[in-house]
């Protein structure tokens, strides 16, 4: 829902504005000569039947591959020094990659307990250096999908990482804790916020569950639970190897992703 605009500047001194859309758009891994994330034009063409009548993609269909809203959702403070990952932190603990007042990277990293005093340093502009970074884990449903890839839903957007965190858990406890293989969808919608007392329109991302009424969505999460129930053992092996593949936001990151 956001990406870089025009480049600015000239010379060394040569920059790219982030731009905010009020739709999706779904890439794969490769980029184009200018550093942006292709478009996969054959999966969104696959799901034209969900966009509005302007053609915008507002929802997509998905399923998400863990119960652990944890999983799905990953959180992490994370402070990006330039094009770097210079900190990042789960609240309990922070991994300094470089030193916060000098701003040099350190020959190894350092490892200490988090302070709330931290998340209010900031850089030599007066900019907060941490950021509250999420990345959301979902399979799309379509035939033109990576089917066994995970897509990646990256946010810097507080408001949508409380919207999303919080209709995963409305949805999860109306099922009884079931949220793995349930039929949901991705929905991204206008908000009005007065930040200094200034209107202004931002997107934020909310997941909604699909189904005829409450009662369907029950039925359904039933069945899953039972499924689930009768093979644990390798469900439990699949789920331990899942956890194993993901990374949270600032963790293995590549030049590319950090920039």
């Amino acid at each position: 829902i956001g990406g870089k605009g025009a480049e600015r500047g000239s010379g060394e001194k040569k920059w790219r504005m982030p731009t905010k859309i009020d739709h999706f758009i779904i890439t794969g891994l490769s980029r184009n000569d200018a550093g942006d994330l292709v478009q996969d034009e054959s999966l969104m063409e696959s799901l034209a039947k969900y966009a509005d009548d302007d053609g915008k993609l507002r929802r997509l269909p998905v399923i998400v591959l863990s119960n652990d809203v944890r999983e799905v959702v990953m959180a992490a403070m994370v402070w990006r020094a330039g094009r770097q990952v210079g900190a990042r932190s789960d609240g309990v603990t922070v991994t300094w990659l470089a030193d916060p007042h000098t701003m040099s990277f350190l020959p190894e990293p350092r490892e200490e307990s988090w302070q709330p005093a931290f998340a209010e340093l900031r850089d030599a502009k007066g900019v907060k250096m941490f950021k509250l970074n999420i990345i959301v884990n979902a399979m799309i449903v379509s035939e033109h999908a990576s089917f066994g890839g995970v897509y990646r839903f990256r946010s810097t957007s507080q408001i949508s990482a409380s919207q999303i965190v919080g209709s995963l858990l409305n949805i999860q406890q109306a099922t009884g804790g079931v949220l793995r293989g349930l039929p949901l969808q991705m929905r991204v919608r206008p908000m009005l916020v007065e930040p200094g007392g200034k209107p202004t329109k931002i997107y934020v991302v909310h997941f909604e569950a699909v189904g005829a009424d409450l009662m369907e969505l029950q039925q359904r999460a039933l069945q899953l639970a039972e499924f689930e129930a009768r093979h644990a053992t390798q469900m439990r092996a699949a789920q331990l190897a899942y956890r194993r593949m993901l990374s949270a936001p600032g963790e293995n990151e590549s030049a590319a992703e950090s920039a």
